[in-house]
This record gives C-alpha cells, structure tokens and sequence, in this order.
C-alpha cells in the first residue's frame, strides 16, 4: 500500500483490537449532550466593510444579514465602525469542503455516505459525513491536507462530523465523532487562533491544537477516555473542563472527565532484535508495575499507518504470522482504568526457519543404515551442518558435518548405545545470515539391533 508523509507521521501511539471497559469516577445518570465546537466566529470589520458587502462574500444568504445585525446590535448595516468586533454563526457561513483520504486500510472496513457504502481504498476520497467503521482485525488511516493524521484501530466507529474551510477568515474547522470503540491521531500545529479540531464522544470534547493523542468511547459503560501523548489537550464534559499533559490521561462518564492521572511507563521487550523464524511471532514484555494487561501492534511501518495485526494479552506475546521482510511491533501497558500506557515499538526481522526431523535405520547386508532426515521450510539460500554425538563422550560430537547441501545424512553402522543429534540451518537472505539449531533429537541403538 502506498503512504504519504511517513517521515513526519512516525508517531507511537498504540490502539486497543476491543472496545476498552473503562472505570470512571461515580457521575449522574443522565448528563447534557457536550457542545462539539464553537457556534460562532469572530470577524473584525475593515475600512469599507458593510453588512451587505459581508452578506456578498460569505453568507450563504444575503438575507441573512439581518440575524448578522441583530445579534451585534447593529444600527445601521451601512455604518460598521472599522476594528469592532462582529460575532457571525457559522451556520450562515459558507465554506468549502476539506477531503481526507485513504493512507492504508486493511480487513473489514466500511465507508458508508448518505446510506451508500463507498468503496475502500488507498486513496479513496473521505468527506464530510461520511461514517467509517472497522471490523475484527480490520484498521484504517487517513490522511488530511495539512499531513495530520486519524487512524482507526479494529472494532471502531467513528464520524467525520465536519471536514470545513469557512470562506470567513479562511476558518478550518475539523471534528470527528468516536462512536465506539479508539481513535488515535497526530495533529499538525492549528495556523490560526479561530481553527478548530476535535474529537467528539458522547462522553466528553477532547479539543487540540497540534499533539498526539488517543481518544476511546464505549457505548456500553458509557465511559471514554483521553490519552495524550504529546502537547496539551483540553477535555471539557458536561459540568468540567480538565486540560490533559503530555504522559497523562483522563477518563469521562457522564458527569465529564475526572482527574488527570499518570499514563503507565512505556514496556520493554526481553531480547527484541532476534529473528522471528517460528510458525507464529512471538515476544515477551518485561512486567511493568500497575499493568493488568499489554496491547500489542504489528505494522509495516514505524508510523503504524499500516497495522497489521494486534492483541491484549499478558507478557507471553504470540500473534499470526506474517510475510518475510522487516515489520514493526508497538506495545503499551492498559492499567487498571482501561487506559493504555506510553507505547513502545521496536523494529524486527521476519525469517521463517522451522526445522522437522526425523530418523530412520535399515539393513543392508550386515550392516545398519541409520538415515538423519530434516526439512526446513525457510526462504533464501540454505546449508545445514550436522552433528552427532554420544552420551558420555564429552562436547566433542562423533560428527560435524558442515555446509550440507541435502537435507539428510546416512551413517553406518554405528555401535550401541544413546546418541544425541541436530541440525544448524545457515539461511542467506538478501545479504543476511540466520542460524537456527533444531531441537535436539535422542536416539538409543541397543546391543541386539
């Protein structure tokens, strides 16, 4: 899949495959939808300026100059004094439409507009309106003008409830609605005092000005939360307003946010440089102090635009297989609130190397032939170097053989007693060695064979 603007979007935030149960402080049951953004916009009049001349150029309708002079007590729609302040609703304004689009998508994800569902793919067209959501496994990122950044982890639902440019002091005004489930984003610096963006739950406005963060809702508990990553985020419910610190989080039920707490530190891999060779990926993380669980990520990328696969599990990481080449994995902490830590990714190398062996003895005149058999189901250039040795001999193996080309090996006539062997697969890919020994295999020959 093709990305754009990776080298500015590496950023490390990790998203939970499952709707998060998030613990909150005690609130009402009922609460007041929260206000998604301001309704107005600050004009400041210039030499020559008139309502009617403004009507013109950035009303949708010109008759609707008059709610402009009711509201700020005009006089006279002729007479505007240069440098007063006029206060105009952006529901009379007009405005352009801002597109985001596709940057990578994968699995079960669902672009629906006006009740149509809108074919995904990478560079499709997102507008306002539009609803996306992900299925199990599924994950979308989208790119906006500005090279901000949204993705969608599995499992979610989100809105874009305005994508705008107001004509109005070129006004840019962006929101995005979590329904259920995570989105986590990295916003580009706002260019003006006036701009907006947001992430809107049921829950509570998460406001931001360039930052990263992580934003959750679920519909079930009716809980959210807000996780930053970078910058300041100011979180505002239906009777608060908290602002939110680069390592803090907070989580809103219906009574809005409660207090900021510290994010759990970033995880640490035991041995993460190895070569993932097995059947399955495998990691484990070192325990951290107050984690009652780690999510983990697998992408293409360091930015993780393009995810792959991921899990909430305990330190013993085992996740699906993935193609040969250079992948990513990004593991953070979930605490007990349900809000997840300060991520941590760390680069790695897919080789698949599986080794199966097996023995095999038959009689040829008065001789036995006992056949060391193995397969290897790894990629690239492959030698093997075979070793045999006998209980009680020392380290020092009966046989060495090295850079085999077969994939077998017949020794004869081998005296009794308890033998152990195994088998170094060398595999040469794309100027790189990778060594593996099979498991060792025993084998005992006894004094009648």
């Amino acid at each position: 899949m093709g990305l754009r603007a990776l080298a500015r979007i590496a950023f490390a935030a990790a998203t939970l495959a499952a709707t998060p149960a998030f613990a909150a402080p005690d609130a009402p049951a009922a609460a007041p939808p929260v206000a998604a953004s301001s309704d107005t916009i600050r004009y400041q009049v210039r030499q020559g300026d008139n309502l009617f001349a403004l009507a013109r150029s950035y009303l949708r309708n010109i008759g609707d100059y008059r709610a402009i002079q009711k509201l700020n007590r005009v006089s006279s729609p002729y007479q505007l004094p240069v440098s007063q302040y006029l206060t105009v609703p952006k529901s009379l304004l007009r405005f352009t439409p801002i597109e985001a689009h596709v940057l990578a998508w994968r699995g079960d994800v669902r672009i629906t507009r006006g009740g149509r569902t809108v074919a995904t793919a990478v560079d499709a067209v997102v507008r306002e309106g539009d609803m996306l959501q992900t299925g199990a496994n599924a994950f979308v990122s989208l790119g906006l003008p500005d090279d901000s950044v949204i993705a969608l982890p599995s499992q979610s639902q989100l809105r874009v409830a305005r994508l705008r440019q107001y004509v109005l002091n070129a006004i840019v005004e962006r929101q995005f609605d979590v329904l259920s489930g995570r989105a986590r984003g990295v916003v580009e610096p706002l260019k003006k005092a006036q701009d907006d963006f947001r992430f809107v739950t049921p829950s509570a406005v998460s406001a931001v000005r360039g930052t990263e963060l992580r934003v959750a809702y679920d519909p079930t508990s009716q809980r959210g939360a807000t996780e930053v990553l970078e910058g300041h985020v100011s979180v505002e419910g239906a009777a608060r307003a908290v602002m939110v610190d680069a390592g803090r989080g907070v989580v809103a039920g219906a009574g809005g946010p409660g207090e900021p707490v510290a994010l759990l530190p970033a995880p640490t891999l035991i041995r993460p440089g190895i070569v993932q060779d097995a059947d399955d990926l495998a990691f484990t993380v070192e325990p951290v102090t107050g984690a009652k669980s780690y999510h983990v990520q697998i992408a293409r990328d360091a930015g993780f635009l393009d995810v792959v696969s991921e899990v909430d599990t305990g330190p013993l990481v085992v996740m699906p297989t993935v193609e040969e080449g250079g992948w990513f994995v990004r593991v953070s902490g979930v605490d007990d609130n349900g809000l997840e830590g300060i991520p941590r990714t760390y680069s790695f190398k897919r080789r698949r190397n599986v080794i199966e062996t097996e023995t095999s003895v038959k009689k040829t005149g008065r001789y036995e032939e006992y056949l060391f058999r193995w397969r290897s189901s790894g990629s690239g250039r492959l030698q093997y170097r075979f070793q045999l040795s006998r209980e009680g001999q020392g380290e020092v193996p009966l046989i060495d053989e090295i850079g085999l080309t077969t994939r077998g090996l017949v020794v004869t006539d081998l005296p009794p007693g308890s033998y152990t062997w195994r088998v170094l697969t060398s595999q040469f890919v794309e100027g790189e060695l990778n060594q593996k020994w099979s498991p060792p295999q025993t084998m005992t020959i006894s004094a009648d064979e």
